[in-house]
């Protein structure tokens, strides 16, 4: 099995890689694309050498769609996205394959499963071209990724590999997928702004959340819930009285 991985994040890229060789240690990675200009001027020359593509839809350089915009790919695609579900189901009803990041391993293996067994394109041309139009309107008003300040310089930090933000000691606090901990040097109520409202929701004055992030939800007192987080943070995290039920609805959608 031959397979292009088009993604911008190393850490991602790198997780694939080893997922993919824990499924098939005979697999071939013919290559590793991190933006739209490289990926089309490959797929033009080597379409015929590829097997499978895995492609992240958010790239350094716009959305992954615009390849599809530039040329015809007949190749399986399998998506990863953080996308909402209502995206999520028209990918479905589409017959194209998605995976939610932080990608599991389980999920991965489901849809390897699912290409080797159907041995049929996941990918169907013309109904993507017929989502790139919703998807584009849902997508470039928010931020990619943020440029973080440290001691030493600046550190770039896609906004898929960002779990939750908190306030804290009148500081702004990111934590990724990787439990890596971020100064940001912006308060909630404007960082909400620039987020994708339907990956993240502000809960409370002091938390900002990714509903992957949310692993558990409980009762507590005073008509609040109270969450539990991955990866974990060692302070209690409710959702405000007066963000219940827009929290539930967001989280049922």
């Amino acid at each position: 099995m031959k397979v292009l991985i088009i993604e911008d994040e190393i850490v991602a890229a790198d997780r694939l890689k080893e997922m993919l060789f824990l499924y098939d240690s005979e697999v071939n990675i013919i290559g590793i694309i991190d933006n739209i200009v490289e990926a089309i001027n490959f797929l033009i020359k080597n379409d015929s050498e590829v097997d499978l593509i895995l492609m992240d839809i958010q790239l350094g350089d716009g959305l992954c769609f615009e390849i599809f915009e530039e040329i015809e790919i007949t190749i399986p695609v399998i998506f990863t996205t953080a996308y909402d579900q209502y995206t999520l189901k028209a990918f479905k009803v589409n017959s194209i394959d998605y995976l939610l990041k932080p990608v599991e391993t389980e999920e991965l293996f489901n849809s390897l499963n699912k290409f080797r067994n159907i041995h049929q394109n996941v990918t169907n041309f013309h109904n993507i071209k017929s989502l790139i139009k919703t998807i584009n309107q849902n997508a470039t008003e928010y931020k990619y990724r943020f440029l973080i300040k440290t001691p030493t310089g600046f550190v770039p930090v896609s906004t898929n590999d960002i779990a939750y933000f908190y306030s804290e000691d009148k500081l702004t606090f990111l934590v990724t997928w990787q439990n890596k901990k971020h100064i940001f040097d912006m308060p909630l109520d404007n960082l909400i702004t620039k987020l994708d409202p339907n990956a993240y929701f502000k809960i409370s004055r002091g938390f900002i959340v990714h509903h992957n992030a949310i692993e558990k939800i409980n009762y507590h007192l005073n008509n609040r819930l109270k969450l539990q987080l991955k990866p974990t943070i060692n302070k209690d995290v409710f959702v405000s009285r007066n963000s219940v039920k827009n929290f539930k609805n967001w989280m049922n959608s």
